[in-house]
């Protein structure tokens, strides 16, 4: 009996002939994949001289020791570049290993990924250097010890200004859409496409009800403005969308993650347009303000949308595991 005839039989389909045909090469994936970190490192580059206007030279302190030696960050150059390169390959190779996500939309996820990781390194970066060369008694384990908190101001700080360049991001999409065009990979992956080599993980209620409530509290606390009802409305809908949409069956699909993760930016976005409509302000409501500004979160929902289905799923099948044995 054939393998093939093997995997009807238990219900589980067949990869796909075409699919693996139109899979690319590895030459052409090690390719594709060091374009992204280039993407990246130009992106930082454009970062450190032309946005925060690093100086190339370490700024010198004051004579005698009078006075902090600079109130900004500094780091050679190169940092920012390599770094951006490093971590782009790093959080991109997880993704792309599985050659089903080798698609015309996987590649311009990937093109907007890059750029967004190279603004974030850039920010990173600059807060390291502040703290190892201006910082008095800081040390290797006291300067990793605040990396969590230092990468989330930083990213923070990147997304702030691709609300203001979103065509940065725009760009990074449509040169991965044409790469993939121009190695023919398809659209997208379809089911038959995906490798069969197992069902699909699905995560029970507890995990999709304690996921959907963490979403919802971080939804709320982005778009409260300090104003616990106003938090407490936009999260819950925040919580809905992750539930029906971003993690709709307890399954990880990227494309339900995509488009949850768009919808929760323009939620998260309307307080923020409004506040800008204010009387006060003598402005008015514009959806393009919330369109550029969900634009600019939309990497950042997905990437921790995707961690946190990922790990709901390890946890989920993790105590499966121990429930049978």
């Amino acid at each position: 009996m054939s393998t093939l005839t093997t995997l009807r039989q238990a219900g589980i389909p067949a990869p796909s002939v075409a699919a693996d045909a139109a899979a690319p090469s590895a030459l052409v994936r090690t390719v594709v994949m060091a374009g992204f970190a280039i993407m990246a490192a130009l992106v930082a580059a454009h970062f450190w001289f032309n946005i925060i206007r690093v100086p190339m030279v370490r700024p010198v302190g004051p004579l005698f020791g009078q006075g902090p030696a600079s109130n900004e960050g500094w780091a050679p150059w190169y940092a920012p570049l390599l770094f951006a390169a490093v971590l782009t390959l790093s959080i991109l190779h997880l993704y792309f290993r599985r050659i089903h996500r080798w698609t015309v939309l996987g590649l311009a996820g990937g093109g907007l990924f890059a750029v967004e990781f190279g603004g974030w390194a850039a920010f990173w970066v600059k807060n390291i250097g502040y703290t190892w060369y201006f910082v008095p008694n800081a040390t290797i384990v006291a300067i990793l010890s605040v990396q969590l908190p230092m990468s989330a101001v930083a990213l923070g700080h990147a997304t702030q200004v691709f609300m203001q360049m979103p065509l940065l991001l725009a760009i990074g999409a449509v040169a991965g859409a044409v790469v993939g065009l121009v190695l023919g990979l398809p659209l997208r992956h379809s089911a038959a496409a995906a490798p069969a080599a197992a069902v699909p993980r699905v995560a029970g209620w507890t995990a999709r009800i304690s996921t959907s409530v963490l979403m919802g509290l971080l939804g709320g606390a982005v778009s409260s403005l300090r104003v616990w009802i106003t938090g407490i409305v936009f999260g819950s809908i925040v919580g809905l969308i992750w539930f029906f949409i971003s993690f709709r069956g307890g399954r990880y699909a990227f494309m339900n993650v995509l488009v949850g993760s768009a919808a929760i930016g323009v939620v998260i976005a309307v307080p923020f347009a409004a506040v800008m409509a204010h009387p006060s302000l003598e402005g008015r409501f514009e959806w393009k303000m919330v369109a550029l500004h969900a634009l600019a979160r939309l990497p950042v929902f997905v990437l921790i949308s995707v961690g946190v289905i990922k790990i709901a799923l390890r946890t989920a099948r993790k105590t499966a595991a121990v429930v049978r044995s």
